[in-house]
């Protein structure tokens, strides 16, 4: 039984998630305290993913509120769909594949709820699991961020998120005034997370909730993947830092450096997949003479 409610809107972002998202709705349906809101955005999937989960809403009937899309615009500009329609204190995201554990919402939004104003967000740990919820790697985030929580800290988290994004977007729980406060989502990136913890840590700190709240599910289909989500991926992380420019002369000097390496990563992608191209032209070719 449910112990009251949490001030919580739940976004969850779907595309092409019909063999996941059953599961994500229920464990979003049975936390121990519930959400405020739950919207559900269907990213204009090719699958059955919005006959899958509008089926899921007729039976169960939980309140959610659902916006099917009729045009693909990519997680962002899902995330600002749901944004502009928050009423909860507090925000987070879950993406269909993934699942929660029970008391994320309640351990998360009492953490968030006892912490400082200036505190934007708290993070816990996560489970990655494969495409059959197999756990394949705890991810301590405490350890990650010791000495980088709390007020006094701010600067020291955001130089940090400079040279890495460390992280974790299923494992956060924020305040809805402080995304809205930096903009919220840039609807021209590829991912969400990196760009919102950058712009948030240049004016607030976060906080660590220890435990597992969500279970980070890996698929095939994920944006490092394959050559060109490789690309996509280093190419939006750049962006992320270059809109960084012109703070301290130390965190320029940090965004140069670490550009510098994305372009070079880039490149070498770019050279390895032109390679492999024209290896399968010359095979395809070969092939092609053989046989007449």
């Amino acid at each position: 039984m449910r112990r009251g409610s949490t001030d919580v809107t739940v976004v969850v972002t779907s595309f092409n998630h019909q063999a996941y998202a059953e599961q994500c709705l229920a464990s979003i349906a049975s936390q121990t305290s519930a959400a405020e809101q739950v919207v559900i955005v269907d990213d204009h999937s090719t699958d059955e993913s919005a006959a899958v989960i509008s089926a899921w809403l007729d039976r169960y009937d939980p309140g959610f509120e659902f916006i099917p899309r009729t045009v693909n615009g990519g997680v962002c500009t899902a995330l600002d769909d749901a944004l502009s329609i928050a009423r909860g204190r507090f925000l987070c995201h879950i993406s269909a594949d993934d699942w929660m554990e029970p008391e994320r919402l309640e351990r998360q939004s009492t953490a968030l709820a006892n912490a400082s104003d200036d505190v934007a967000f708290v993070v816990s740990d996560i489970h990655e699991v494969d495409a059959g919820g197999i756990t394949l790697a705890y991810h301590d985030i405490g350890a990650r961020l010791l000495g980088l929580t709390g007020s006094h800290h701010r600067e020291r988290l955001h130089r940090t998120l400079l040279q890495a994004n460390i992280l974790p977007a299923p494992g956060i729980l924020m305040r809805t005034a402080a995304v809205v406060s930096v903009g919220g989502y840039d609807e021209s990136l590829s991912f969400e997370d990196y760009d919102m913890w950058l712009r948030l840590t240049q004016r607030y700190s976060a906080e660590y909730a220890p435990g597992v709240v969500t279970n980070y599910r890996v698929l095939a289909t994920s944006l490092t993947r394959s050559p060109a989500r490789q690309m996509a991926f280093l190419a939006t992380e750049r962006a992320c830092l270059l809109k960084q420019l012109g703070g301290s002369e130390d965190d320029d000097r940090i965004i140069r450096a670490r550009t510098d390496e994305l372009a070079e990563q880039l490149a070498l992608i770019q050279e390895s997949s032109a390679l492999a191209s024209n290896s399968r032209g010359i095979d395809e070719s070969a092939s092609a003479t053989s046989v007449t």
